[in-house]
């Protein structure tokens, strides 16, 4: 937090206007502060899972026991199919057997359409509610003044869990392949190829941009979606510059309390970091479709230099404001990269390539189970730290005697508090205080940086300005008689005691404190000035 307030804090330079910049190095940060960072741990959850979607896509072409083990951990499927049978829906004639294809890109484009839906539907509710509460108009009153930042919120974050998705489904309309009916090794059995030329991934029997159904599906959902795609991060990237510029992204801002979720978990610099996270998912996804027709190695090559190259930059430039984080996310890509290499590796020995020499079908399934084993192994490091996490918010919830642990006599206690206020509802309300009082907390810790950034500022001010004033009774005393240096004396006397006694009281006080401080600091300042004085001397200063 107060990285960020420094930060991106508008400055005026010395010659002119400017920006501070500051050196940065990653702030440490233990285990245990680290699970109370619930929303960066989803993050980095979230991403993980998300880049093993797309590299799922790859392995599906294999049907290998590594492929059906990643697809019961991916969190977006590639496909409808992990989400519902189309085959169980749809009715069983020719026309719905040619149009399939069809169905399930709807499908896909539906499913996320389908929870922003649902999400509304929830918002509206609770809005109707609060406006029966409040007397107040449901359109231009609750949802426009309370409920609009929530709203925009809840959908970018469901945009960014469904992004993967969308991007597999939009670009994949144009993933074609080129056939030859000399020998196709693409052709299934017992079919024949009629004409040389580029056909659809998605449904051989459809040439690209010849067959109608594909040059529809191209203009109308191929090229408005990419554009789309492409301006999501961004438009985004766009927009937090352009706050940034007007100094809106601090933690006292009214528009850093509604969307600070977009920055909040990088390092003031690098604001944008989450741009680029999601267009390395696009590019990643672009790589797999872009290079299916040349094969599964230059598809792996290709995943593991955009992967390489996001390693590099995050090591390169710690986009993160903690250390665990960082390397959290350099081990969620050293695994990915892994997983790349060593499926890679055995691509290359079924192609009877020279760098395996062709190696045995135990070897290579020994290495698929072994990416296999490194992605459970990081999704059980990943799951075991959440665990943990939500063990510390119980024991913050529920422990009634402080003692860290809950017992039988905590849980007693707590239940006579539930009854007290409320019966169940009681207990849901503190649940979700739990979660609210974190954020309250950080938010007061923010100012109280900022205060004691200030008051370190007044007290460097005040001892310069008694040392000035030191230097100028000295200087002054040489050419003036010895009774006004020796005023002049007690006078800057008092005024350094002053000034030690008002940094004292600041250096261990806050609030009331520093207001009786500041009025015992009289009584010091004057003892101090009649113990300088000549003896006999009845003028105080």
């Amino acid at each position: 937090g107060g990285l960020f307030a420094r930060e991106l804090a508008p400055a005026k330079a010395a010659g002119g206007g400017g920006r501070v910049a500051i050196n940065y190095s990653p702030a440490s940060l233990t285990i245990g502060e680290l699970f109370e960072v619930f929303k960066d741990f989803l993050q980095v959850f979230k991403d993980f899972l998300q880049v093993l979607s797309i590299l799922q896509a790859v392995l599906l072409g294999w049907q290998t026991a590594a492929a059906a083990a990643m697809s019961s951990i991916a969190v977006t499927p590639m496909s409808t199919k992990a989400w519902i049978s189309l085959d169980c829906v749809l009715p069983r004639n020719d026309e719905v057997a040619t149009n399939q294809v069809f169905y399930q890109i709807a499908a896909q484009l539906l499913l996320p359409l389908l929870y922003l839906a649902l999400m509304l539907a929830a918002f509206l509710l609770y809005g109707i509610i609060l406006s029966m509460r409040t007397k107040q108009p449901l359109l231009r009153g609750v949802i426009a003044k309370r409920l609009a930042a929530p709203i925009i919120s809840a959908a970018l974050c469901m945009l960014s869990y469904f992004y993967p998705s969308l991007a597999y489904t939009i670009l994949g309309v144009f993933s074609c392949r080129y056939l030859d009916p000399s020998g196709d090794k693409y052709l299934i059995p017992g079919e024949e190829l009629t004409a040389r030329g580029w056909y659809w991934t998605e449904d051989l029997q459809r040439q690209c941009f010849v067959d109608p159904g594909h040059r529809v599906w191209a203009l109308a959902l191929g090229i408005p979606g990419t554009l789309a795609l492409l301006a999501y991060p961004l438009l985004q990237g766009v927009i937090l510059h352009r706050k940034a510029q007007q100094g809106q992204l601090t933690p006292t801002s009214d528009w850093f309390g509604s969307y600070g979720h977009l920055v909040e978990d990088f390092r003031p610099r690098l604001f944008y970091w989450g741009s680029i996270v999601e267009l390395r998912k696009l590019v990643l996804v672009a790589v797999v479709l872009g290079l299916a027709s040349t094969g599964v190695i230059s598809q792996l090559v290709g995943c593991s230099l955009v992967l390489l190259g996001f390693a590099a930059a995050t090591m390169g430039l710690l986009p993160y404001p903690y250390r665990v984080l960082n390397r959290l996310h350099l081990a969620c890509a050293a695994v990915l990269l892994a997983v790349v290499w060593l499926n890679l590796f055995v691509a290359v020995g079924e192609e009877g390539g020279a760098l395996s020499g062709g190696i045995s079908g135990g070897h290579s399934l020994a290495l698929q189970l072994l990416s296999v084993a490194l992605v459970v192994a990081m999704v059980a490091v990943l799951l075991g730290m959440c665990g943990v996490m939500f063990y510390r918010k119980a024991v913050e919830l529920l422990d009634a005697d402080g003692d860290g642990r809950i017992s039988w006599g905590d849980l007693q206690v707590n239940v006579a508090q539930m009854r007290a206020k409320g019966g169940l509802m009681g207990a849901v309300g503190k649940l979700l205080c739990c979660f609210g009082d974190t954020q309250q907390q950080q938010q007061q810790q923010k100012p109280g940086q900022q205060q004691r950034q200030q008051q370190q500022r007044q007290r460097t001010a005040m001892r310069k300005a008694a040392a000035a004033a030191a230097a100028k009774v000295s200087q002054s005393g040489k050419g003036k008689g010895n009774k006004g240096a020796q005023q002049q004396q007690q006078q800057a006397a008092a005024g350094a005691a002053l000034t030690s006694a008002y940094s004292n009281v600041i250096k261990g006080s806050g609030g009331m404190m520093v207001i009786g401080g500041l009025a015992g600091s009289g009584n010091v300042a004057g003892s101090a000035a009649a113990a300088a004085a000549p003896p006999g001397s009845s003028k105080q200063p």
